[in-house]
């Protein structure tokens, strides 16, 4: 099918506030969609059908999802389209700052006193829309970074979610395991050979260090890569490659997502401290921003499922952006408030010829 009447047939089954989702995986040009025939909402909890699945941050072992054989499937390659986006700066708001400031020296002062090691704070900024329009949406976004995952996702009880994530939850191919371990974050200066703070090396550690933790009962071979640079569009992280092979009867699709889920990457160690401060001060509802999302097939042990980062949610003609970032020993909330802002530029490119 050629693009503009994918989109074209997407923006119609929209229209009808009936469910689905498009996307792209990681360096593909190719867009599929999934258009659920009626306005059902799917869940699954053992992941078994062929699906894709959409889960919030507080997963509690079942999640969204829209069933393959239960879809219309299209399917087009993206060719030749020429960006219109553009850096977007927005004035920041004194109090949203002041307010996340203190809660990020709040999370400062629990790390001092060893209740928590590491919090990852986040916060959600309103932006009007004043030229929506759902092929720029998709255009823009489907083009932004072709090395992340890109989705938008649609059902009546979630509204509008769309992304571009870098980061990888786990994929399996039946036996063979991989995920992926990121933190540090710098703006992506080009022929700069990036220095990485012992701040940043150790927030990527402590990363690294719980993923492979919390895997360890579920496979019986398992391999880290040393730390590298990853470009993630107008951003740089650190990532580490953990990869390995499933143990027979435990490993299962549920099992691996509950392990990994949420990640020290997305809220935090000790994950029930530091979740449970999230839930106290934070401020408002994450949803499904850091949930997860991607194909999954349990049945065969397939999967290729992301976290929801980069991401923002749409209702009507506001915009809300979702970013955050790790609270370790030795951050400072100006710095931390600055790395807020820069993430916050993925989204605001796509959202630019809309505004």
């Amino acid at each position: 099918m050629k693009l503009p009447k994918l989109v074209e047939t997407v923006y119609a089954h929209w229209q009808k506030e009936l469910p689905f989702v498009l996307f792209s995986e990681p360096n593909s040009k190719q867009v599929t969609a999934y258009l659920q025939t009626n306005d059902d909402q799917c869940f699954t909890n053992d992941f078994n059908e062929e699906s894709f699945v959409f889960a919030p941050f507080e997963y509690k072992e079942k999640a969204l999802c829209i069933i393959k054989d239960s879809a219309t499937i299209l399917q087009s390659t993206i060719n030749g389209y020429i960006t219109s986006s553009k850096d977007v700066k927005l004035d920041a708001n004194p109090s949203e700052e002041k307010r996340y400031k203190h809660f990020v020296q709040k999370i400062i002062n629990n790390i001092e006193h060893k209740k928590v090691v590491k919090v990852v704070a986040s916060r959600r900024k309103t932006v009007d829309l004043k030229n929506f329009n759902f092929e720029t949406l998709f255009n823009e976004l489907l083009t932004s970074d072709f090395s992340a995952f890109r989705y938008i996702w649609y059902h009546p009880t979630t509204g509008l979610w769309c992304g571009a994530t870098p980061e990888i939850l786990f994929t399996c191919d039946g036996i063979s395991f991989s995920t992926m371990a990121l933190a540090g974050t710098q703006k992506n200066v080009e022929n700069q050979i990036p220095e990485w703070t012992y701040k940043e090396q150790f927030e990527q550690q402590l990363v690294t260090d719980t993923i492979v933790t919390n895997l360890q009962r579920l496979t019986s071979v398992l391999k880290t890569s040393r730390p590298k640079t990853h470009v993630a569009g107008s951003l740089i992280h650190l990532k580490t490659d953990i990869k390995g092979v499933l143990k027979n009867g435990r490993s299962t699709i549920p099992n691996i997502a509950s392990v990994l889920h949420p990640t020290p990457a997305v809220c935090g160690t000790p994950t029930k401290v530091a979740k449970e401060m999230l839930l106290e001060n934070e401020g408002y509802n994450r949803e499904f921003y850091t949930g997860f999302l991607g194909l999954v097939n349990g049945k065969e042990k397939l999967a290729s499922v992301f976290v929801n980062l980069r991401c923002m949610k749409i209702i009507g003609s506001e915009a809300f952006i979702y970013v955050g970032g790790g609270i370790i020993q030795g951050s400072e909330p100006q710095a931390e408030w600055e790395e807020t802002e820069n993430k916050m530029a993925t989204m605001l490119k796509v959202l630019s010829p809309l505004l």
